[in-house]
């Protein structure tokens, strides 16, 4: 090879501006030919020779791919029994996050859920913390204002000073004990 084919040639004058076509919605009735560029169902194709063809085809070489919506999880917070949860949708429970794997995923854990996040062991305990000041005296707590006696169901309701009814006493199974050890004389 000669040296002078391998030198440089000076610089040529600035070129116009490139453009790329305008862009059109692909048509089977009309035929795209070398450079075209078209969209179908959701991607931007260019032509590469003039073709009828519908992309995607060899005729085609892809400028931008469809592509799908993206979905993202939801934070729906600590899970509750009974809650309704859909797809992708994220809850909290007992220090660990579960990502639901459809609709009506059911029971948490279960075969519905995916753990994400599992909870980590406890860490040590810190330091002891100085002893607090002592708190003011809470409110007196109700008492017992009177008793509602149901004699049919052998059973005694106290009734509060603060309007609420405490734990009922079911009296049956203390009497009928007391009957038994009393008539065996």
């Amino acid at each position: 090879m000669a040296k002078k084919d391998c030198e440089r040639g000076q610089k040529g004058d600035k070129g116009d501006p490139g453009e790329l076509p305008m862009v059109r919605a692909w048509s089977e009735d009309d035929v795209s030919y070398l450079g075209d560029v078209v969209t179908c169902e959701g991607g931007t194709w260019q032509a590469r020779k003039d073709t009828s063809k519908k992309p995607p085809h060899r005729d085609w070489v892809p400028l931008a791919l469809p592509g799908r919506d993206a979905v993202s999880p939801t934070i729906r917070g600590t899970y509750r029994e009974g809650e309704t949860y859909g797809h992708l949708e994220v809850v909290a429970l007992n220090g660990s996050s579960f990502i639901a794997r459809h609709d009506d995923p059911g029971l948490c854990p279960g075969e519905g859920w995916q753990l994400i996040a599992s909870a980590g062991r406890a860490g040590k305990p810190g330091p002891t913390g100085e002893r607090g000041e002592r708190g003011l005296p809470g409110q007196a707590g109700p008492k017992i204002l009177r008793w509602q006696i149901n004699p049919e169901r052998y059973r005694a309701t106290p009734l509060m000073t603060d309007g609420s009814e405490g734990p009922a006493l079911e009296m049956r199974a203390l009497f009928e004990q007391y009957h038994t050890e009393s008539s065996g004389d």
